[in-house]
């Protein structure tokens, strides 16, 4: 393991440490979230900003309001790694989310990771635009999939709607990839619905992205990491790294062994720590490219893309696995 990536690994734990000191009665899983997305924001925690932020937010929310929970903390945790202002962009984030309930969405917890998507990567005057082109590709996701799309799919819906490509040709992109995945021997799921999302936001042709996704997940096969369905997105997020897709992974690989054998994440689980070693990996070339370290190779995939994929593809796949939780606990 080379040393910058290290100091990231160093970073993670010191960071879980950190969080768990001051919350040890919270699910570890959110614990891990929350230093997870700290790491890779280079933020330091300060519990103190944590505590304020949460009471506002309880504060200026319903106590039926979907912002209780575990949902509190990964709000919390993405507004706090993201903007200058949290309180002020929490309020522009109820404000959108009442504007995605007038056109068709819910509110639940995943309405909220769709509407910090938006929020973060446009303007305001923008932001009824974005919700509208939302929606037409969340019904156009539900018309092809009924029985697999769901709630779980508004965050890439929003993600999505940044694209210039319109409506039609974004919907057609995404059957497509999922068909041909399909016919790989990829399972039918909600996961596969949103790995076939995570492609269309790299422009190569669907053969490339399909081809790197079935090399790929041999590769993980052969080393003996199966990719189960519900870290498609995740592991479809690789594929966005384009020429370094197939190089990433063999320290993904390197990564995930190591998290395994350390004490704070050894009793993860493997999507978990699948999870996380993606995070990580495809971070550090994230880092490389906007450092100007990555040469000879143009991406067609925008940096500003990259992380807004990871953070959707993090935060969905997170809320999902504490939702899965809390109501096999309950």
């Amino acid at each position: 393991m080379d040393i910058l990536l290290k100091n990231k690994v160093d970073n993670l734990l010191q960071n879980y440490e950190t969080i768990y000191s001051h919350h040890k009665w919270t699910s570890k899983l959110i614990v891990e979230f929350a230093a997870l997305i700290y790491t890779l924001k280079k933020k330091d925690f300060n519990d103190d900003d944590f505590e304020e932020l949460q009471k506002y937010i309880k504060d200026n929310t319903g106590a039926f309001s979907s912002y209780r929970s575990y949902h509190l903390f990964i709000i919390s945790t993405l507004l706090l790694t993201s903007v200058n202002d949290p309180k002020s962009a929490f309020k522009d984030l109820i404000s959108l989310e009442d504007k995605m309930k007038q056109q068709g969405f819910k509110k639940n917890n995943y309405s909220s990771i769709a509407a910090f998507s938006i929020l973060t990567s446009s303007e305001i005057g923008d932001w009824n635009g974005r919700i509208s082109k939302s929606y037409t590709l969340y019904e156009s996701m539900k018309s092809n999939h009924f029985w697999l799309t769901g709630y779980s799919d508004y965050p890439m819906a929003a993600l999505l709607s940044a694209s210039d490509k319109d409506t039609r040709t974004l919907t057609t992109e995404m059957e497509e990839c999922y068909s041909r995945l399909v016919a790989e021997g990829f399972s039918k799921s909600d996961g596969l619905q949103l790995l076939s999302h995570m492609l269309v936001l790299s422009p190569k042709s669907t053969e490339e992205k399909v081809t790197t996704c079935v090399k790929l997940h041999r590769y993980f096969k052969e080393e003996g990491i199966k990719i189960y369905s519900n870290c498609y997105e995740m592991f479809g997020f690789l594929c966005l790294l384009e020429d370094y897709a197939e190089e990433s992974a063999t320290k993904v690989v390197e990564l995930y062994n190591h998290l395994k054998s350390v004490k704070a994440f050894k009793w993860s689980g493997k999507e978990i720590n699948l999870m996380f070693s993606i995070s990580l990996i495809s971070e550090d070339y994230i880092d490389k490219l906007k450092n100007g370290e990555i040469v000879g190779t143009t991406f067609s995939t925008s940096i500003e893309t990259l992380i807004a994929a990871q953070n959707a593809a993090i935060a969905g796949t997170v809320a999902a696995s504490a939702a899965a939780a809390s109501s096999s606990s309950s």
